[in-house]
């Protein structure tokens, strides 16, 4: 599945670019992201088309920054040569993570000399998102040393997406178009009359695009992934204002607080991270007047569901107000939703045998006859057993059996009318 290709969901600044080094020894070397492709298994594709300049190229290194070498072409031929160099890993030359023939020998040259640039793609596999690529060794016999090169930023995929930019440039003259956000250039290969679409990461306040010499841009777009629409535009424009960036430093699956042997369970998941420092858990008795009960350290940046559990041993008989408190590194913060438990005197309920083989019993006191839920659940909020329960007035003592339930560690919620019961139970 091409990144360019899809609306990604959106943590870093990272944008798919080139930044070329001009040598005077070897007028120009470029590498270029022309593609990249989340694979879906924790693997990612990228294709980088390598250019190099006007003197005879006997092989290059490439260095890679972010992730781990999977998977590379075995070898490459050049384009006006025809010669064709193998990849060695370790490089011969004892640069980069990769090299392509040798690069410091005469023999077998890759490109010959050429009065335009010669270029190949090449595709490679990786463990992980990259953050830079380097291409060096070329033409070092020329004055001045190796030439190099640098991808300075790759594809910013779909975890940490912040913009997508979609912009439509007319082809005249073979003529090229570059856009960026504040005042970060980013080149692009030639018109075409397409639409191309990039993903962006981090938030930005101007947007620029602009066509060389006789093209034109008759239509860009930036939208914030999550948000909508924050800039758009039917002709070239400079440092063009975009609507503030809506931080979103954390998805919330949801917040819960439950009575237990420990004392009251305060639990919360996350399905994404962006630049979280903590979490703070306040309590109140009349829901106006608060005070910090706990404080859990953030996990900075994430993109998996993550799972969070804090306990208030100082509780309230009576009600009992949560709510959870999250903090960036830059000192921003947000709220929750406020949850509820009321403790009666004593404690309300137990349960026995606990470990337990195929059923345990639960003892509970109330003072209302009330049909309640009774549900078991795994730690990510999975359900493996409901029943709606009739509880008399007084004391009640019902059987739970679970069979087939594997062994585990689980939690036992029970909904009264009034407060929220919950037990960790274990299946041995």
């Amino acid at each position: 599945m091409s990144v360019n290709a899809i609306f990604f969901k959106a943590i870093f600044i990272c944008f798919l670019s080139f930044i070329p080094f001009n040598s005077q020894s070897c007028h120009l070397v470029t590498i270029t992201e022309t593609n990249a492709v989340d694979n879906g298994d924790g693997t990612f594709t990228y294709t980088f088309q390598i250019c190099t300049g006007i003197e005879d190229t006997y092989g290059f290194f490439l260095t890679f920054s972010g992730a781990n070498l999977i998977s590379f072409p075995a070898s490459v031929t050049g384009p006006t040569s025809g010669n064709t160099i193998n990849a060695s890993v370790p490089p011969v030359s004892g640069s980069g993570d990769i090299e392509f023939g040798n690069w410091d020998s005469n023999g077998g040259v890759l490109y010959s000399a050429a009065p335009t640039n010669d270029c190949v793609s090449m595709s490679f596999t990786f463990d992980g998102s990259l953050t830079q690529v380097d291409i060096g060794g070329t033409q070092n016999f020329f004055a001045g040393g190796p030439c190099a090169g640098s991808l300075s930023a790759t594809t910013c995929f779909p975890s940490t997406a912040t913009y997508q930019v979609d912009i439509t440039a007319s082809n005249n003259n073979n003529q090229s178009y570059n856009f960026g956000l504040d005042g970060v250039l980013l080149a692009t290969g030639p018109t075409n009359g397409q639409t191309d679409t990039y993903l962006i990461c981090g938030c930005a306040s101007t947007f620029t695009a602009t066509a060389s010499g006789s093209g034109s841009i008759p239509s860009w777009t930036v939208t914030q992934i999550g948000v909508g629409v924050v800039g758009s535009g039917a002709s070239e424009t400079v440092n063009s204002p975009l609507i503030p960036c809506v931080q979103l430093p954390i998805e919330l699956i949801g917040f819960d607080a439950a009575y237990t042997d420990e004392g009251i369970a305060l639990e919360w998941s996350t399905s994404s991270e962006r630049n979280n420092d903590f979490f703070t858990i306040e309590r109140s008795d009349d829901g106006e007047n608060w005070a910090i009960v706990n404080k859990v350290t953030g996990a900075g940046n994430s993109t998996e569901t993550i799972n969070y559990t804090a306990f208030d041993t100082d509780h309230f008989n009576g009600d009992n107000y949560y709510r959870l408190k999250q903090t960036d590194y830059n000192g921003d913060y947000s709220y929750s939703d406020v949850v509820a438990v009321k403790i009666g005197n004593g404690n309300p309920a137990s349960v026995y045998p606990n470990p337990f083989e195929s059923s345990f019993r639960i003892k509970l006191t109330t003072d209302q006859t009330q049909v309640s839920s009774v549900r078991l659940v795994d730690i990510s909020g999975r359900e493996y057993y409901r029943n709606n329960t009739q509880f008399v007035k007084g004391m009640n003592d019902i059987e739970i059996l679970t069979p087939d339930l594997a062994k585990g560690v689980y939690h036992l919620r029970i909904q009264l009318e009034n407060r929220l019961v919950h037990f960790k139970v274990v299946k041995k």
